[in-house]
């Protein structure tokens, strides 16, 4: 990355670029705000609590490879238990794909026959070519058997996160409602009035983080930085939408608005969400 990019990106986020969006925000704001309380919280995965889910997630990696290593040496192949490769925790992209040609796994393999390798991948993922068009459609990962010993560990640990996933339509459900309460639009409109005020055209917040999130794309396509002029006006747009975000009571539009609409999530949905609370007080983990 260029020195000048670099420092375009740094301008950015010194204005206070809140890239997660609107919905972080609030669920943020709802678990720290003094007598604001989400019955959402108390249930890891959702977002309230992102540090240490991030961190669970991770603890639960390491222990599915650690079953995947038991259960493929039962089947007379070597594997090597690590973590996922993550491209953020590499300078560059090129690094990243370097490490994953490295994994011993990888390597094992490669070295492996034409059909060794089938068996090999037969026993880690249930199909005999991972990489193939059709291989998501040998297998439902929702499904109670297959899938070779990965299968079995991600149905031994399904993870912090497998509640959110089962129940994404209805989240998807509780982010309309939020974003269509009458109380988030009405500040929507004083937050925009606000803008307009101070010279910008933005309808929410959303749309300012939509279009700096496409001026950054476009800046990776091309390999160049925005435009000096560029970034300075969107550190002020920053700047001015964290004033009328104030004056306008969005934030507290919306955490209000999310915290009685996740109340009546988690009611209509306690089954799913208390023994996914069950499942995870009960899971042994190891340290990483």
């Amino acid at each position: 990355m260029s020195k000048t990019f670099r420092l375009t990106l740094l301008l950015i986020a010194a204005a206070g670029l809140l890239v997660a969006g609107q919905a972080a925000t609030a669920q943020s704001a709802s678990a720290q705000s003094p007598g604001a309380a989400s019955p959402l919280a108390a249930y890891p995965g959702f977002g309230h609590h992102p540090q240490a889910d991030d961190a669970r997630f991770e603890r639960e990696e390491l222990a599915r490879e650690r079953l995947i290593e038991r259960c493929m040496a039962d089947a007379g192949f070597e594997y090597q238990s690590a973590p996922s490769i993550d491209a953020d925790d590499y300078p560059d992209l090129a690094s990243a794909l370097a490490a994953a040609q490295n994994d011993p796994n990888e390597l094992y393999v490669a070295a492996l026959d034409p059909a060794e390798r089938e068996r090999y991948f037969v026993a880690l993922y249930g199909v005999p070519d991972p990489y193939s068009e059709n291989a998501d459609n040998l297998h439902d990962p929702a499904s109670p058997v297959g899938g070779g010993c990965s299968g079995e560990a991600f149905r031994a640990i399904p993870g912090v996160y497998a509640a959110k996933n089962a129940l994404r339509d209805e989240l998807a459900a509780l982010e309309r409602a939020v974003r269509t309460d009458a109380r988030v639009l009405a500040a929507e409109e004083r937050w925009s009035a606000c803008m307009a005020a101070r010279g910008h055209a933005y309808g929410t917040p959303r749309d300012l983080h939509a279009e700096i999130d496409e001026t950054l794309a476009q800046a990776e396509t091309f390999g160049r930085p925005p435009a000096p002029a560029i970034a300075r006006e969107h550190g002020r747009a920053l700047a001015d939408a964290r004033v009328c975000d104030g004056q306008a009571g969005l934030r507290s539009a919306v955490v209000t608005a999310r915290i009685e609409h996740e109340a009546a999530f988690v009611d209509a949905n306690r089954a799913v969400l208390d023994a996914h609370l069950e499942r995870l007080e009960s899971e042994a983990l190891p340290n990483r």
